[in-house]
């Protein structure tokens, strides 16, 4: 600057080492600030927060100490805005327990956090569901004499519902509105209380807070019914999911294609597949038109209840208007696999394949488990090494339909064999497999054999719902060893 001969103060740096900063031009930024120094302008905190955000941003951490060690050196302090914009990049990034660490420095330095701060580091605790730790901050907060704001009761009460904590976050509640806060809960706080307690199931609750709203001049909004709605539906509460309805309507309110989304899905778990069929046609009629989101679990429903025919009439209408995804035909798959239909399950597979469409693990152990069932344990195996040369490892699932099939058949052998390959590798255990194992093995004379050498084996693993608790493991270990000298 100075060789075109223009004369500039701290604010005309400041600005330009912003943009180059915004631009991750940093060389030029530290260029312009050490001639700043060099022509006898001493630059200010703002100045190097510029230089330490750009830093942020690009991930260059091992910049950021730089800049406050020659913050240092030039006998500048950072301000609270610095040290917050400092912690809110960590958290962006995911190093919440850094940025918790930058908050204990910057109060030893006499730099006093304050609501915003405190904000930044309560809500990345909370999305990362470390609730617990994000109250106890608030605790912290409220001890130096720093008030929590709407944002900060949202966040806790966001957070707390979220790990369905919900004598907590109705306490927050209560404390904004009886409390002597002077913050106030709005809308949002009101909603995300509702949704906590329409996933829990607490009904009486849920509307008890929605009447709360009304008395705190804060009308239901089309979130606060769809929420009602779906946790009505979810509580098998139909009439008073439909009475919501037209109570939304009642206060000007439209449903709109997520109200459609919610409906759907409460009523195909329902299994009121012709109440679906007219929801549809509802929403064309109102100018929404139907995605594969309302379709999929429309389809879903069908095939559980083993209506195929009406299935497929589906899906071919779905293939018309949407390019079909892997859900779709997972669904179709698992439909036909329930029905013990492989022409079917085989047909839509190679449709799948064809479309470039590769399954996934819960695809293959549908088929494994089909093909099992059905005695085909050739193709059962031949799916179980498409599994795993796909990538997928199979999981304890997979192991006890082929370990059933194999024992229908007599092959102690082979379910030996395959008790082997679960220790191998590593595979978890659930009650329902033990109880496959121990049924199978006692049905042959080779099993019982084994079983009888290990006293206590059939009891002993049985023990409670959570395999592997150590006994069972132990247990288990025995038997492989066993099974490895046999």
């Amino acid at each position: 600057m100075q060789a075109f001969g223009v004369s500039a103060d701290v604010v005309t740096y400041g600005t330009l080492i912003r943009g180059l900063c915004d631009a991750a031009d940093f060389d030029k930024a530290v260029e312009l600030l050490n001639e700043m120094c060099e022509s006898g302008i001493e630059p200010n905190v703002v100045v190097y927060s510029c230089l330490l955000q750009g830093y942020c941003k690009a991930g260059r951490w091992e910049s950021v100490g730089k800049v406050f060690e020659e913050m240092s050196d030039r006998g500048i302090e950072p301000d609270v805005v610095m040290c917050t914009g400092l912690i809110d990049s960590l958290c962006r990034n995911g190093k919440v327990n850094k940025a918790a660490r930058v908050m204990d420095k910057m109060m030893e330095r006499g730099v006093e956090p304050n609501v915003v701060t405190y904000n930044v580091l309560i809500n990345s605790m909370c999305k990362e569901g470390s609730v617990r730790e994000a109250l106890d901050l608030r605790k912290n907060m409220l001890e130096k004499g720093v008030q929590p704001d709407t944002v900060t009761y949202n966040t806790l009460i966001t957070g707390l519902s979220g790990v369905l904590e919900m004598d907590k976050a109705m306490g927050l509640l209560e404390e904004m509105i009886l409390g002597e806060t002077v913050v106030r809960p709005d809308v949002m706080t009101f909603n995300s209380v509702i949704h906590g307690l329409c996933k829990t199931g607490r009904m009486r609750e849920a509307v008890r807070v929605c009447s709360m709203m009304a008395e705190n001049g804060c009308p239901c909004n089309l979130v606060t019914f769809n929420m009602l709605i779906g946790g009505f539906l979810r509580v098998h509460k139909v009439k008073k999911a439909m009475e919501l309805m037209n109570e939304m309507a009642s206060s000007g309110l439209k449903p709109d294609s997520f109200t459609y989304s919610i409906l759907i899905n409460g009523f195909c778990k329902l299994w009121q597949v012709d109440r679906v069929e007219s929801l549809l046609s509802e929403m064309r009629s109102r100018g929404i038109e139907p995605e594969l989101v309302h379709y999929i679990p429309f389809l879903k429903a069908m095939c559980d209840q083993g209506m195929m025919a009406r299935a497929r009439i589906l899906f071919d209408e779905i293939d018309m208007k949407f390019k079909l995804d892997l859900v779709a035909y997972s669904t179709m798959i698992h439909g036909a696999c329930k029905l013990g239909d492989k022409k079917t399950a085989e047909e839509f597979l190679k449709c799948m394949l064809d479309e470039g469409i590769s399954p996934d693990a819960v695809t293959y152990t549908i088929l494994i488990n089909m093909f099992a069932k059905s005695g085909d344990l050739g193709e059962a195996e031949g799916v179980l090494n498409q599994m795993t040369a796909s990538g997928f490892v199979p999981d304890v699932a997979v192991f006890d339909s082929l370990i059933q099939g194999y024992g229908a058949k007599g092959d102690t052998e082979k379910v030996l064999e395959l008790i082997r390959e679960m220790k191998a590798k590593d595979v978890a255990l659930d009650s329902k497999i033990v109880s496959t194992i121990v049924t199978t093995l006692e049905a042959s004379n080779e099993g019982q054999s084994l079983l009888q050498s290990l006293p206590g084996f059939d009891t002993e693993i049985a023990k409670g719902d959570i395999i592997p608790p150590p006994d069972a493991m132990n247990m288990l270990h025995k038997l492989c060893s066993k099974l490895e000298t046999s």
